[in-house]
Formats: C-alpha cells, sequence, structure tokens
C-alpha cells in the first residue's frame, strides 16, 4: 500500500464527519525527526502493518498527521522517542543567540512552549556550553513548531579526499564545482 498524501490531523477532526474512523482500523507508526522529513520510504506500524508514503516535494509528516490505507486502514503518524536537546533561554538576547547558532550549523529546531527541541548531535553540544544556555538532553518525541523551513535543503563548499590507489600532483585533498537541484524547485551551483 502506497499512501501519496495526508488527509488531516488527529487534533482537528471534527464531529462534523469529515474523516469517518466507523470499521475502520486505527495503526500507529512512529517515526523519528529525521524519518518525518523523508517524503518517500517503507514503513511498518507498531502492529506489524506494512505501508509506504510517496508524498509531493515539500510535504513532510508531522506527529498527529492522519494517512489512509485503503478503505479499512488508517495510519496515525507519532513521534518516535528519540535523544533531544531541550533548550531553555531565559533572555531575548539568548534566544537570539542560541537560534542563530542552531541555524548557522544547519541544524533542525522545533518550538514547544518555551522550549526549542533539536535533534541530539554532539556536535552541538560544546556550542550550548559556550553560549552558557540553560539545556537538557532528554529522550521523548519531537514535537512542536518547525522554527526553520529550510535547513537540509541546501550545501556549501566542501572538500573530500580522493583515494584512487595514487598521489596526484597537487594533493589529494581538492573541491569541485557541482550543481544540483534543491527541494524548493530550483538549481543552484556551488564552488
Amino acid at each position: 500500500m502506497v499512501i501519496d498524501s495526508i488527509s488531516g490531523k488527529k487534533d482537528k477532526l471534527d464531529l462534523s464527519g469529515k474523516l469517518d474512523l466507523s470499521g475502520k482500523t486505527v495503526h500507529i507508526a512512529e517515526f523519528t525527526e529525521e524519518q518525518m522529513a523523508k517524503g518517500h520510504q517503507r514503513f511498518v506500524t507498531t502492529d506489524g502493518f506494512e505501508a509506504a508514503v510517496s508524498l509531493e516535494n515539500g510535504v513532510r509528516m508531522e506527529d498527529g498527521d492522519i494517512l489512509c490505507a485503503g478503505e479499512t486502514d488508517i495510519i496515525l503518524v507519532r513521534a518516535a522517542v528519540e535523544a533531544v536537546f531541550v533548550i531553555c533561554p531565559e533572555e531575548k538576547k539568548d534566544w537570539g543567540k542560541t537560534c542563530y547558532n542552531i541555524g548557522n550549523m544547519h541544524k533542525k529546531a522545533y518550538f514547544c512552549g518555551e522550549e526549542i527541541l533539536v535533534p541530539y548531535d554532539a556536535v552541538l553540544e560544546p556550542v550550548l556550553k559556550k553560549l552558557n544556555v540553560r539545556y537538557r538532553v532528554e529522550k521523548r518525541g519531537i514535537t512542536g513548531e518547525r522554527a526553520n523551513i529550510s535547513a537540509g535543503e541546501h550545501a556549501h563548499l566542501h572538500g573530500h579526499e580522493h583515494k584512487h590507489g595514487y598521489e596526484n600532483e597537487h594533493g589529494d585533498v581538492h573541491e569541485h564545482r557541482h550543481t544540483h537541484e534543491h527541494k524548493h524547485g530550483h538549481m543552484h551551483d556551488h564552488e
């Protein structure tokens, strides 16, 4: 079963019967933050139901989304428990500096009440310490409002090593010009 659209949100269902659940089996599918961003993937629900999503470019799943899988099955998307930075800036300046640095490192962030949630990555921890902002690492599902909508959709200049079994005249490390399409529908050149 391939699902190509999100049918609704659990918290937005009303009593008008927009999505009739009677006679349907509700399956729970847990996705990490990274998996929710993937528009094309196969998955297995917590009760063993197998399905796949093939969503339009730019569409991503969120906690509480409902996917219809045929006439008898509904899949409820849930945020999987994963390691998360829970960051609690106190002053406006701290919020600004924290968000700037998270974005500068191309990390995805979510606002959840008075907290900023970021998928755990050890590279970010020294930055948080240097910012002297309160944070903790917890195991929980990442929910909330996405703070950045373009994370992971572009790249910068990078070098890489070539190991072909021989040395080139100018050393192993060098850079290449490359072009690639971004999720937002246009091409970029990078040197």
